[in-house]
This record gives C-alpha cells, structure tokens and sequence, in this order.
C-alpha cells in the first residue's frame, strides 16, 4: 500500500519537469504534453489515421486495415526526465509507415532566427532493430520546407538537430511548425518513445 502511494507522489512531482537530456543552456525547450502528464486517451486502439492522442499529437499510417495500439506508460523514476511515454504497436500491418507527428508551440517559430538550431532530445527503443526519420517541417506563406535526418536504434539515445540557415525562408512569415517521427518496418514490432523534447539553441560562431 505505501510503494503505490510513494510512486504517485514522485509522478507528481515529475510533472512539468524541467530536467531535460539536452541540458538546461537553451534558448528554449519543451516537452510535449504525452511525455508530461496523464493522458488517458493515448493508451486505447488508434481508430484511424491522424487521430490524436493528446492536443498537440497526432498518429499517422498507411493501412486503413491494421490494428494500431498506442500505450502511455509511467517511465523508471530514475530515469529522472520525462514522467511517461508512449508505446506503439501494430498488427497485420501492410503499410508502408507508421509517424508521430507534434505540433510545436507558436513560442517557438514567433522567435525563429537563422542563427539558431532547433533540436529534439530523447529516448527511443524498438522489440526488433529498425530506423527512424526525423523531419522537421516548416510552414511559411503558402509553402512548406523540411529538413530531414535518419537515425537508426543501435543506441537508445536520441538526438537531432537542424540549422535553419539551410532553409530558404523568411523568418518572419513563418506560419506553423511541426515534427514529425517516421518509424520504418513497424509491422509487428513494439516501438517505445520514453521521453521526447524539444530545444533551441544559437549556433556556434567561427
């Protein structure tokens, strides 16, 4: 009776945590709301594609057929950053992608420079060896530029970053940004995301 009692008192605490693995000297970070709190609609089958587990996090795939579970899960207290995070699993699965896509706050591009990086920190692991994509998307006017970075799970650790001088854009017509995590062969694989965010940091100077 006094385990459960003392792990939910420590979940509290971690709620709103501002420990991050990509430290604390940012400009900026964020973590979104499903590694964060408690979100009971993220643990229940996804009923189709662009359903949202939570307010700024949507799910995506290509097979209308498939059985789709997304699961929130209390993370290891020791772990000491994100609270939760989110599991996924799929079943008869003939697709060709399955993705997380966020939504990043308006904070963020309201900000953007082009001497600045934005990254994303966490912590992912897969039942069976696989790959991922990190795209950053970035909404301006009536176009869309992206900036993309394939990762692979050897280690768990999880880091990218993008330069935004490498995008053809004015600052200051920027309308949305979002990210978005494509998972490779996840047909009958059990991918886990234990802690996700968000960053912005200045570039070096030369």
């Amino acid at each position: 009776d006094v385990l459960p009692r003392i792990n939910d008192e420590l979940h509290h605490r971690l709620r709103g945590s501002k420990a991050y693995r990509h430290g604390s000297n940012m400009l900026w970070s964020w973590r979104p709301e499903l590694w964060a709190a408690p979100c009971p609609s993220a643990a229940c089958p996804v009923p189709q594609s662009g359903a949202r587990l939570e307010s700024n996090t949507k799910v995506f795939f290509d097979d209308a057929d498939c059985a789709v579970i997304t699961q929130q899960f209390r993370n290891d207290i020791s772990e000491a950053f994100a609270p939760y995070g989110v599991a996924l699993e799929l079943f008869q699965f003939e697709g060709s992608f399955l993705s997380l896509a966020i939504d990043l706050p308006d904070e963020l591009y309201e900000t953007f420079a082009k001497d600045e990086l934005i990254g994303l920190s966490g912590a992912v692991f897969a039942e069976r060896p696989t790959g991922f994509t990190v795209r950053l998307n970035v909404k301006h006017g009536p176009n869309t530029d992206q900036l993309i970075q394939a990762h692979d799970l050897n280690h768990s650790e999880t880091r990218a970053e993008f330069d935004l001088a490498h995008l053809n854009i004015n600052v200051k017509r920027v309308e949305k940004n979002w990210l978005d995590l494509v998972f490779q062969t996840p047909n009958f694989n059990r991918t886990s995301v234990t802690d996700l965010a968000f960053y912005k940091r200045p570039r070096g100077e030369i």
